[in-house]
């Protein structure tokens, strides 16, 4: 069962991010000048839904069904009364579904609830964003819409651990970390669409003539409004011009239904835009210049640049031969195979204690072609210790062989051909195990 609902931000978050993907939708019939109406009875009917949805605590009460009830039947006459006959299929039924999760929110109790409620606000912004009509100035609404999703599910999730980890007695965790993450995730997730727009194709003027013949008043499929590309390019405009240039901006902000703010905000920028162009020209100029004695620069040298970048690729070839020298160790591993044909195979080693010594390096060297070499302040004791943590198969062998070597080393009685014997043995076992 989903954990109920009971943090107010959530709420918070989730009427913000429906409104906001609901005044997407509207903004896209700007023209016709009931915007703001609009927005305003969506606001209602969300906060009103979802105040219902907040006073039940977490646990759906009977009088949160019945006001859904009563809600969901309003939102049938609605749709088959005003919205489909006015806005049609398919964008009435993306108001339809908005109509549809204002009834839902009555009974908005817990994180389950939460999350469709937010899944349709992404429909519905998906939807909007893919409709002919959208274009830039929808990221005044946009923008706000990711980052409020996005708020809302960083709140939910901290408050969520804040609470597991007051009921666990550990104290009251620091909630400085929320402004952050929301802040890095909503870069994440705007970078991300902002590639993805990048690298898809795009509706423009000329697909839309070429593929539904001369621009109309009417949109395609019946749908009401004036058409226009994603770049908000009129039909007297689009053929002469290409990207978001200031004057493009301001026909914008001349748009009909325009809000104030959203008109003051674009001319700003379009401002901006054109004064930064004219200051930047002479810096343009120069990087021209640059850029073009720099291929003059490649075109003369090009072959003394083929040359040095071989050069720097047989080098850095080198180098990874060096590296993999290191790692393998060919120096070591010859070592071992030149002690086990030395003291194994042709018994070539010295007698008594001193062969013992000899025998006791050679499986130092063993044990360092296994990068396990013995450091030069660790004595036979210390380095037997850190062997058998690694190697505990062979403790037995390892205790055997210091024991051995200590007696010939650190002036113990003169080793039997018995002791040097098993010396060798110890060797040979520990080669084995080795490879």
């Amino acid at each position: 069962m989903s954990p109920p609902l009971t943090y107010t931000p959530a709420y918070i978050g989730l009427f913000i991010s429906l409104l906001l993907a609901v005044t997407c939708h509207a903004f896209l019939d700007i023209g016709y000048g009931i915007f703001g109406t609009e927005v305003a009875i969506w606001a209602a009917a969300f906060a009103i839904t979802l105040w219902a949805g907040w006073r039940q605590h977490g646990h759906i009460t009977p009088g949160g069904r019945r006001l859904q009830k009563w809600m969901l039947l309003l939102a049938v006459l609605a749709s088959l009364f005003i919205i489909l006959p006015v806005w049609r299929l398919p964008r009435g039924g993306v108001y339809v579904l908005a109509a549809l999760q204002a009834s839902y929110n009555c009974v908005v109790t817990t994180r389950r609830h939460l999350y469709f409620g937010l899944l349709v606000a992404t429909v519905i912004v998906m939807f909007t964003a893919s409709h002919f009509r959208a274009d830039w100035t929808l990221l005044f609404y946009l923008v706000p819409f990711v980052i409020a999703v996005v708020f809302t599910l960083v709140a939910e999730q901290i408050n969520r651990r804040v609470e597991d980890l007051n009921t666990q007695s550990l104290g009251r965790p620091l909630m400085g970390g929320q402004g952050v993450a929301i802040m890095a995730a909503s870069s994440v997730i705007l970078a991300i669409a902002g590639i993805l727009y990048v690298i898809t194709p795009q509706i423009t003027w000329s697909h839309l003539s070429w593929d539904y013949g001369v621009p109309a008043a009417a949109a395609p499929g019946g749908d009401h409004g004036k058409s226009g590309s994603r770049f908000g390019l009129s039909s007297d405009s689009a053929a002469g011009s290409s990207g978001l240039t200031p004057e493009a901006m301001r026909e914008a902000a001349k748009r009909p239904g325009m809000p104030g703010w959203q008109s003051a905000i674009i001319n700003g920028l379009a401002d901006v835009t054109e004064a930064t162009r004219t200051y930047l020209i002479p810096v343009r100029n120069v990087l021209k210049e640059l850029w073009e004695s720099f291929k003059e620069w490649l075109r003369q040298h090009k072959w003394q640049i083929v040359q040095w970048i071989a050069a720097l690729a047989l080098l850095a070839l080198l180098v990874a031969l060096w590296k993999l020298l290191q790692e393998a160790k060919p120096g070591v591993w010859l070592r071992t195979r030149v002690d086990y044909l030395r003291f194994i195979v042709f018994g070539w080693h010295a007698p008594g204690n001193t062969g013992i010594v000899q025998l006791y390096a050679a499986i130092q060297r063993l044990f360092a072609w296994q990068d396990f070499p013995r450091h030069p302040r660790v004595n036979a004791r210390e380095y037997l210790a850190q062997l058998s943590v690694v190697r505990s198969d062979l403790r037995q062998e390892l205790t055997e062989m210091t024991s051995i070597f200590e007696n010939a080393r650190y002036g113990g009685p003169y080793s039997r051909d018995a002791q040097l014997a098993r010396m060798r043995m110890l060797y040979l076992r520990l080669f084995e195990s080795t490879y």
